[in-house]
This record gives structure tokens, C-alpha cells and sequence, in this order.
């Protein structure tokens, strides 16, 4: 009997030790959620899609997404274009040089730190891999991704680069495919 009243206080204990640490960190909200250091920490978040569709076709993009992202390429301009069906969300997509030279490779500046980033890399006639996908962070390397051919040229090959945090510069390099890769619908969390 005294050994059982000797565990309960030290349970008893751990307990209301437990609960105020919890109560220390955060208040409930009046919408049911908290207000706690990290939430008022983060920046708040908006979804962004860069699909190309507003422009007409052959128009070089420069600065029309410079609120959120820049396109460019090696050396020629990054031009949207809707001369074939190459699986896009129709109308346009994004070619990285010109209809007949697809070969660059693209770079996208992104104005500030994005996450959930996903793409379609489209025109893919190869399988296997077919490009790099070189994921910065400021002038740190967080890691690569692997753009992998289907072997069909009028499906869109998703590329995920969602495991990565604040993104500043994606890097589309070492392509491969016999003509090249274009690209469409470029969607990611920006904070405002």
C-alpha cells in the first residue's frame, strides 16, 4: 500500500509537469488553433503557378514572372511557344532556346525562398535519365534531382523537388534527350 502512494504522487507529478509545458508554449486561438513562437515565426505562404498560358506564342520571358521567378538560359532567351502538342497545359510552355534548339539549359531565380516546388519537363523523347535538376539555396547545393525519360514526347514527366525547403535557384543542366526538354506548369509555395 505505501509503495502504490509513493508511485502515484511521482505520476501525479510528471503529469501537471507535462501539462504546463504544453500550456507554457501555446495559447488557443479563437479559431481553434495556437498562437505559439513557431507559428508566429513563419512567414506566411502562397501557392504560385507559372503555366505560361497568358502569353502568346514566340514571346521571349523575361521579366513577366520577375514577381515571383526568372527564366533564362545559357545563352539565347527563354521563349514560350505553343507550336505543337508536346503534353503542356494548353496553350504555352517553356522552351529553353528556340523550337528547333532545346538543348540549353534552364535556370529559374526565384525572387524569394520557395518549397513544394514541382514542374513538367515535356518533349522527352528518351528514358532513363535525361537531365539534372541542380536544387540551390542561395550558393549552397541542397542535393539533385533526376529528370527520368518515358520515352514518349507528348507526356509530361513530373519533377518533384518538394523534399527541398527554400529553394532560390533551380539549375536544369546535363540534358541528354535527342532534342532536348521543354517545360510547363511550375508550382511552389512562396512566402508573401
Amino acid at each position: 500500500m505505501k509503495r502504490t502512494s509513493l508511485v502515484f504522487p511521482g505520476l501525479a507529478t510528471i503529469a501537471l509537469f507535462a501539462v504546463g509545458c504544453a500550456g507554457s508554449d501555446s495559447r488557443p486561438t479563437s479559431d481553434g488553433g495556437s498562437d505559439t513562437p513557431a507559428d508566429a515565426a513563419r512567414p506566411s505562404m502562397t501557392h504560385v503557378v507559372i503555366n505560361f498560358d497568358e502569353l502568346t506564342s514566340d514571346t521571349p520571358v523575361t521579366n513577366q514572372y520577375a514577381t515571383h521567378a526568372l527564366f533564362t538560359t545559357d545563352s539565347v532567351p527563354a521563349t514560350a511557344d505553343a507550336a505543337v502538342e508536346v503534353g503542356q497545359s494548353e496553350p504555352n510552355f517553356l522552351i529553353a532556346g528556340s523550337a528547333f534548339d532545346t538543348m540549353h539549359p534552364l535556370y529559374v531565380d526565384f525572387t524569394t525562398p520557395v518549397s513544394n516546388l514541382r514542374f513538367n519537363a515535356l518533349a522527352i523523347e528518351d528514358t532513363g535519365t535525361i537531365a539534372t535538376v541542380r536544387v540551390l539555396s542561395g550558393t549552397n547545393l541542397l542535393g539533385t534531382v533526376d529528370v527520368q525519360g518515358k520515352g514518349t514526347d507528348r507526356t509530361p514527366v513530373p519533377v518533384d523537388v518538394s523534399a527541398y525547403d527554400g529553394v532560390t535557384r533551380i539549375e536544369v543542366v546535363d540534358i541528354t534527350d535527342l532534342y532536348g526538354i521543354d517545360y510547363d506548369d511550375f508550382a511552389f509555395d512562396a512566402a508573401q
